[in-house]
Parts: C-alpha cells; structure tokens; sequence
C-alpha cells in the first residue's frame, strides 16, 4: 500500500499545471509580432521541401496565447494559424491544411502540426 502512495505522489508531481488567470495576465508573451505574416512564410520557406510553390489562402493574426508541457513548462507568446498548401517531393500539391505557430519576439518558438497541440485542435 506504501508503494502504491508513492508511486501516485510521483505520477502527480511529474504533470503540468495550467497558468492561473492571474499567471497568464501578468505573464510576459514577449512584444506583438507586427510582421507575423513575413515570419510565417519565412518559417515555412524552411520547413517546406519546396517552398516557392506555397499558396497561402490565409494567416490569422495573432492573438496571446500559451503551451505548456512537462518537459518545456509554460510558454508564453502569439499564436497565428496558417492555411497552406505546397508541393511534396513528387511534384503534387498535398491539399490545404492550417498549421500552428507560436511566436514570442520575432521568432517562431512551437511549431503545432495541423494546429493540434496534446490531440487538442488549436487552430
């Protein structure tokens, strides 16, 4: 019985706790991204195997926002979704999906594949 209580106090120690409304309106999400739009096609011109084939059919402003995890902790910065479509390594177009990113001053610091972050749809 002793082992089991030591086991659940360790499970409970290792999860993440969400940021108090307090925490997330005193947190610091770092300056507004003016320049999101260049940031993001920026980010994505590395990311894509060929990126001048990207079609951009919107990118949303950022709004504040926070990730947290149990190896990186809380991260505060601007989430801005991103609907693109580009081309694969065979040449065809993969169809339109929006994309994740998190930016906190400039630089893209998560990036959430199809806006999903923890089976969670963000975007």
């Amino acid at each position: 019985m002793k082992q089991l209580a030591i086991l659940i106090a360790a499970l409970l120690a290792g999860c993440a706790s969400y940021p108090t409304p307090q925490d997330s309106a005193t947190a610091d999400y770092g300056s507004y991204p003016s320049n999101y739009e260049y940031i993001s096609k920026t980010y994505f011109e590395n990311l894509l195997k060929d990126p001048f084939s990207a079609q951009y059919r919107g990118i949303t402003a950022p709004k504040k926002f926070w990730l947290g995890d149990r190896i990186n902790g809380t991260r505060y910065g601007y989430l801005t979704c991103v609907t693109v479509n580009a081309k694969n390594s065979y040449g065809a177009y993969t169809g339109f999906t929006t994309e994740g990113l998190l930016i906190r001053n400039g630089v893209v610091v998560q990036y959430l594949q199809k806006g999903i972050w923890y089976g969670r749809k963000m975007c």
